[in-house]
C-alpha cells in the first residue's frame, strides 16, 4: 500500500511542477520556433549519417536536440548530443531569453548491450541508453541573448554553429 501512495504523491508533484513550469515553457518555445531550432537540426540529421532525431526537450530549461554515435562497433560507448536550448535568466529584476547551441558527449549507461535492440531503439529515442538531464552543455559554441525582432538575423549564426559541430 506505501508504494502506491508514494507513486501517487510523486505524480501530483510532478504535475504541481509542469504546471508552474508551463508559463516559462510557453515563452522558450516561442524562441525555439522563432529560430526554426527543428528544421535546422532536421536538416542537419538528414546530412549525417548515424544522426537520429531531432527530440524536444522540456524542463526548466527547452531545447531541441539530435544525436550522433560513433562508426564502428564501440561508436556505441559514447553519443554526441547537439542542440539549440532556450533558457530564462534574471537580469535586472526580469526574466531574459538566451539561446544556447553546443554539444555534449554522454556515456553509454544501460546494464548490458545488445546491438541488435541498440540499434532498432536508438533510431527513435536515445534516454534508453544515456542518461542526460536536459540541460544545456557546459561550454556551449554559442550563448547569446534573444531578441524577438533580431529573431530572423539570429537564425543564420545558430544554423552555422550547429553545422560545425
Amino acid at each position: 500500500m506505501a508504494k502506491k501512495s508514494d507513486d501517487l504523491l510523486n505524480e501530483i508533484m510532478a504535475r504541481r511542477r509542469a504546471k508552474q513550469l508551463a508559463p516559462q515553457q510557453d515563452v522558450l518555445a516561442r524562441v525555439l520556433d522563432d529560430l526554426n531550432a527543428v528544421d535546422t537540426l532536421d536538416a542537419l540529421r538528414r546530412r549525417n549519417k548515424l544522426t537520429y532525431g531531432p527530440q524536444v526537450l522540456r524542463g526548466a530549461t527547452m531545447g531541441v536536440v539530435v544525436w550522433r554515435r560513433a562508426a564502428g562497433y564501440y561508436g556505441y560507448k559514447t553519443l554526441s548530443l547537439i542542440g539549440v536550448w532556450a533558457v530564462l535568466r534574471d537580469d535586472a529584476a526580469n526574466a531574459v531569453p538566451y539561446v544556447i547551441v553546443g554539444k555534449k558527449l554522454l556515456a553509454f549507461s544501460a546494464p548490458f548491450y545488445d546491438a541488435d535492440a541498440y540499434h532498432k531503439l536508438i533510431r527513435k529515442n536515445y534516454d534508453l541508453y544515456y542518461h542526460d538531464d536536459g540541460t544545456p552543455p557546459v561550454k556551449p559554441s554559442l550563448a547569446v541573448h534573444y531578441a524577438a525582432d533580431e529573431r530572423l538575423d539570429l537564425r543564420a549564426p545558430v544554423a552555422r554553429e550547429l553545422a560545425q559541430l
